[in-house]
């Protein structure tokens, strides 16, 4: 089978985790540039043994015969201008997520058209994501716990938005991973911690799916955690704890007060352990799936999993309703 020929547009951490995942995928890449001013691009060239290296974005563009497909990673303040003309030349894209900061800026991009782009939301392709989905939709409905400490109170007061960037970059992810598990959710419930100062210092809300799931979702501000996601019904508990290892629990084990220990415990036996990918080692978890989802989409097939540019306007959308009541 002829290799697929990418074409890189950003060349900074974000690439270093792509590049390998695309070649294992069947990739070649085969062409670079980075945004004015960058001093990376030569380097990263170099790395990653890509032989053609442009010192513009539209000269990029330009050299439509030497690329299949584009890979976006710019931060999202620089990429809606990028994305547009990428898609005007109705090449398959890969953006990374959140691609833009605000949901407004999607708007454009939600009407029939088909564009073929997928969003950079990696996570979709963790075993632990897979399983989760399963869990859910394989019975009745779970009541879930998520737990996103990816954002800070950083020079936000009230009013403000600025020190919101690391919750709409990073923490914006967990909101596309639920929306993955779950499908479409509703908020019924929002409550916002703030100081005395009138800062946001934390985020407390209940969803619902449309098949009667209940999630909760704790954000706490500047909290030494990493992320957390479980659900459980009657008799059954998974948990993803961090978010690339799961646990499924089916038993509960009473523990006996002793001398040593006065008091009774109740300890749950885990039944099946899932890890993320154990047949990518050394990769960063989910993107040889996703790498191997964006050949597909590139080879004209539909991948099941991807994030669409719609999936990434309502993981924004829901992200500003729990800051805001706009």
């Amino acid at each position: 089978m002829t290799r697929l020929r990418a074409a890189f547009i950003g060349t900074g951490r974000i690439a270093e985790y792509h590049a390998p995942a695309l070649r294992m995928a069947g990739f070649a890449l085969t062409a670079a540039c980075a945004r004015e001013g960058s001093t990376n691009v030569s380097d990263f060239a170099r790395r990653q043994e890509i032989p053609k290296v442009y010192e513009a974005v539209d000269a990029l563009l330009d050299a439509r015969t030497e690329w299949d497909c584009i890979i976006i990673m710019v931060p999202p303040e620089a990429t809606i201008p990028i994305l547009s003309k990428a898609i005007s030349l109705r090449a398959p894209i890969l953006v990374e997520k959140p691609v833009a900061l605000s949901s407004a800026v999607l708007e454009p991009y939600l009407h029939p058209q088909k564009y073929n782009v997928m969003v950079g939301y990696n996570r979709r392709w963790y075993q632990t994501a897979a399983f989760a989905r399963s869990f859910v939709h394989n019975g009745g409905p779970v009541i879930s716990s998520l737990f996103i400490p990816e954002a800070s109170s950083d020079n936000l007061r009230k009013g403000e938005r600025k020190g919101l960037r690391r919750f709409f970059v990073r923490g914006v992810h967990a909101l596309d991973l639920a929306r993955f598990v779950f499908g479409d959710l509703e908020l019924k419930h929002v409550t916002r911690l703030k100081s005395e100062e009138g800062r946001l210092m934390g985020i407390a809300a209940v969803l619902a799916s449309t098949r009667g799931d209940i999630l909760q979702l704790s954000i706490p501000f500047d909290t030494p955690a990493n992320y957390a996601f479980t659900f459980g019904r009657k008799g059954e508990r998974f948990e993803m704890r961090p978010l690339e290892y799961g646990t499924l629990y089916k038993k509960l084990e009473t523990v006996p007060s002793s001398p040593e220990r006065p008091i009774r415990t109740y300890r749950p036996i885990p039944q099946e352990h899932i890890e993320w990918e154990a047949t990518s080692s050394g990769l960063k978890p989910g993107f040889l799936g996703q790498a191997r989802a964006f050949a597909a989409l590139v080879r004209g097939q539909s991948p099941r999993n991807m994030a669409t540019l719609e999936d990434a306007y309502h993981a924004l959308r829901l992200a500003e309703r729990l800051v805001s009541d706009q």
